[in-house]
């Protein structure tokens, strides 16, 4: 779940009080741009709604308690750790899929990571390592569960999105199955 407030601006870091909030579900196949674009519709029409009722809304200060800052992302935030929990890495890679998309490297290719899922499979071979290989989805081991990637951009050629299809027409050598992902070549 998250959502969008209007406040009241005031000397602190969004400290003011608080107009309305709106939520939105965060669903399975979402993206960071496509919560961005559901996001930017929901807080325009919130804030229209906080201005006709201008005179009469009555804003709500906000508890100290559970503050949070959300530090500015840097790129080694971007790059994954196969040991990580498969649903954790799937949602990573979906929020930044475009902003500041996720990355391994497969040899010495870094491969940017745009569209993932997780799966509750276990698997014996440790994380990084691909378990599944076929036109539809590249799988890799995780800490717990296995990653079923389906989209994904090489840096060489264009450096356009493809999906596992496509990199197995043009790059039919560069992954394979048992091999593991972030090993040096």
């Amino acid at each position: 779940m998250t959502g969008v407030s209007i406040m009241q601006m005031d000397a602190g870091l969004d400290t003011g009080p608080v107009f309305t909030c709106v939520e939105c579900t965060i669903e399975a196949t979402d993206t960071g741009d496509s919560l961005h674009d559901r996001l930017a519709v929901l807080g325009a029409n919130a804030l229209l709604e906080c201005l006709e009722r201008l005179g009469s809304i009555v804003a709500k200060a906000q508890p100290d308690a559970g503050v949070t800052y959300a530090e500015k992302l840097a790129p080694i935030d971007s790059m994954i750790r196969w040991d990580a929990p498969a649903v954790e890495l799937a949602n990573r890679i979906r929020a930044l899929n475009s902003r500041q998309p996720a990355f391994c490297f497969v040899g010495d290719e870094r491969v940017r990571l745009l569209f993932a899922e997780s799966l509750n499979e276990h698997s014996e071979a440790p994380p990084g390592t691909v378990v599944a290989l076929n036109r539809s989805a590249l799988v890799v081991a995780c800490g717990s569960g296995q990653l079923r990637i389906t989209r994904l951009a090489l840096t060489r050629g264009k450096g356009k999105p493809m999906d596992v299809a496509s990199l197995l027409n043009g790059y039919p050598h560069l992954v394979r199955a048992g091999q593991n992902l972030d090993a040096p070549s």
